[in-house]
């Protein structure tokens, strides 16, 4: 398991460098929080993790693996170009049926 760190790494790294070519880039203005330009998009290191994850213990969380990536996807195009607030949240709403589902929570809540 200990290799999964180095893949990790570079994985990142290869995302840094396709943000750098295709300006996924977020330049500071008054409001922001950073003064630099900053690379946007790079929390897609988490859902290439849970996949690494998911394809080694056999995929036993379908429904999970699908909200997350569902979550990753509209997250992604959301740095690319902004998305309408219902898209997201729909997508965010379904992505946490999907997991309550896969990890049983609405068995144990009948009512909802």
């Amino acid at each position: 398991m200990l290799f999964i760190l180095p893949v990790l790494f570079l994985l990142e790294r290869f995302y840094f460098f396709i943000a750098d070519r295709f300006q996924i880039i977020d330049k500071p203005n008054q409001r922001s929080s950073h003064a630099y330009i900053t690379r946007r998009g790079g929390g897609i290191i988490f859902p290439a993790a849970w996949l690494i994850y998911a394809a080694v213990t056999g995929f036993e969380l379908p429904w999970f693996t699908l909200g997350l990536l569902l979550i990753a996807f509209i997250s992604f195009l959301d740095d690319l170009k902004e998305v309408a607030v219902v898209p997201r949240i729909s997508s965010h709403a379904l992505a946490l049926l999907l997991a309550f589902y896969d990890l049983g929570v609405i068995d144990h809540f009948p009512w909802w």
